[in-house]
């Protein structure tokens, strides 16, 4: 039986990959981090018959002895259970929940362990890939990088720009967004100019700078069990999204297209996913105007329909045909 995780329901992709899981005949079962709180009912345990999973999902009982297959493709969101502060209570209630956080992260490796024996797609150890790992393993594998820096001090990244001329700045982990009241905010990709730079204070906290790379368009690639199905996003016609796709211009979206990769280039992001012991995920390149690819990130999880749905590469049944070839390996 194949278990996926998802982050919360209603969401298009997992969606999509559990219909065309039980169109082509396969068995699995979707658990939500969102409903570990309660919604899902759930038991984990050791015995003399060794550790067990027991989850009700709707009217079906699962236990982890029964999963063959795990295809983890989100889980916790970021809402969580959350401790309500009362006048003058504030910092208890920022303790309190840095605690719930650190339970919630604490249960969810518990609940991961407990299907170790199983066959996983993206297992909890890939999704913490750093972006600098990353980036030195492409080098290894044949691909071009931008020249990168995390640094503390205001110095050095005017001496990485006197280098390298233009450069970003950029999460050096994961962009995270931010709620205050009814508005939210994200955490992009900018230019990091020296005007900017210039009003920092000589120590800063760690901070990743990159030297920014000239773009003829964007390519974007999911990688699956050796192939790659790959996407030109033309967003440096947009002034908005010519730094970050993810600043997206609803009234008039980036062109995307099915593109090929050159086969070296394609060769090298086989082998780069193989070192990093990735069967899946998301690659950002750059396609420079004299011709270069050049290599600026992955993403274990990966995006699935956004590149799907533009290229019609159905990438959803072919997850699917994955899990359930894994499913009938591990059976026979």
């Amino acid at each position: 039986m194949i278990l996926i995780l998802s982050q919360e329901g209603l969401e298009p992709t997992t969606d999509a990959v559990v219909d065309w899981i039980r169109s082509l005949g396969g068995d699995c079962v979707r658990v939500n981090g969102a409903d570990i709180g309660g919604a899902v009912a759930m038991e984990m345990g050791v015995d003399r018959a060794g550790p067990l999973v027991r989850l009700r999902v709707g009217e079906r009982e699962v236990t982890s002895r029964e999963v063959r297959v795990v295809w983890l493709w989100r889980w916790q969101t970021r809402k969580g259970p959350r401790a309500q502060s009362l006048p003058g209570s504030e910092p208890l209630a920022t303790d309190i929940n840095a605690h719930l956080a650190s339970e919630t992260n604490a249960v969810s490796r518990a609940f991961f362990s407990l299907f170790r024996h199983a066959r996983w797609l993206t297992s909890p150890d890939e999704t913490a890939l750093s972006k600098i790992d990353a980036l030195q393993a492409a080098v290894q594998a044949g691909l071009e990088v931008p020249a990168t820096l995390v640094t503390n001090r205001r110095a050095e990244i005017e001496r990485f720009r006197t280098r390298h001329g233009r450069i970003i700045t950029k999460s050096v982990g994961e962009a995270g967004t931010f709620g205050v009241g009814d508005r939210h905010y994200a955490l992009y990709t900018a230019e990091a100019t020296e005007p900017v730079t210039a009003q920092l204070p000589e120590t800063i906290f760690p901070s990743l700078v990159q030297e920014l790379v000239e773009k003829a368009f964007e390519v974007r690639a999911f990688y699956l069990d050796g192939q790659v199905y790959s996407m030109a996003i033309f967003s440096q016609a947009d002034q908005q999204t010519s730094l970050d796709l993810r600043q997206y211009n609803d009234r008039k979206p980036s062109r995307m297209v099915p593109y090929r990769l050159p086969a070296p280039v394609a060769e090298a992001v086989v082998r780069l996913m193989s070192a990093l012991g990735l069967s899946s995920g998301s690659l950002d390149l750059v396609r420079t105007p004299d011709g270069r690819h050049v290599f600026l990130e992955v993403n274990p999880a990966g995006q699935i329909g956004m590149v799907s749905t533009p290229c019609n590469y159905y990438l959803p049944r072919r997850v699917a045909e994955y899990l359930i070839a894994k499913d009938a390996d591990v059976h026979a």
